[in-house]
């Protein structure tokens, strides 16, 4: 299946929290060299980092699928349902390329920002992800 980081959210989240997410988002991005991270894997287009969503992903080899989080969940199939809990499951697939640890930063912010209004999991042991979570601690 490949090493993979889930997430779950609340439908939407809230404009304000949200606004200082992104805040954060853009203050981690400034960290990152400017040419490791893209929109998409076939674009070379930079990150999104707005109002509606953060989406990127890792320049050429050093990405894999599109990260992106968006303040109001959209729909990838037509027949997606929320859990029973009014969550609705997301995920990105890293393969342990260099732009997972902003993956894990960018989830361990929105936990900070949005707390039970997102849920995260992840194939990653503690040790794979401390990298991420501190390079979210240099912002929060």
């Amino acid at each position: 299946m490949g090493y993979t980081h889930y997430f779950s959210q609340k439908e939407e989240l809230d404009t304000v929290k949200w606004s200082k997410f992104i805040k954060d988002v853009n203050s981690l991005l400034k960290l990152t060299p400017i040419c490791s991270l893209k929109e998409e894997s076939d674009s070379p287009n930079p990150p999104i980092v707005n109002n509606k969503v953060v989406r990127f992903n890792g320049l050429a080899n050093n990405g894999h699928e599109t990260f992106w989080l968006d303040r109001k969940y959209r729909l990838a199939y037509d027949n997606e349902q929320p859990d029973e809990n009014g969550y609705w499951f997301n995920f990105c697939k890293t393969a342990r390329k260099p732009y997972d640890i902003y993956v894990v930063a960018v989830l361990e912010l929105a936990k900070k920002h949005f707390g039970d209004d997102i849920r995260l999991g992840s194939d990653g042991n503690d040790e794979e992800l401390a990298d991420g979570k501190e390079l979210a601690g240099q912002i929060w």
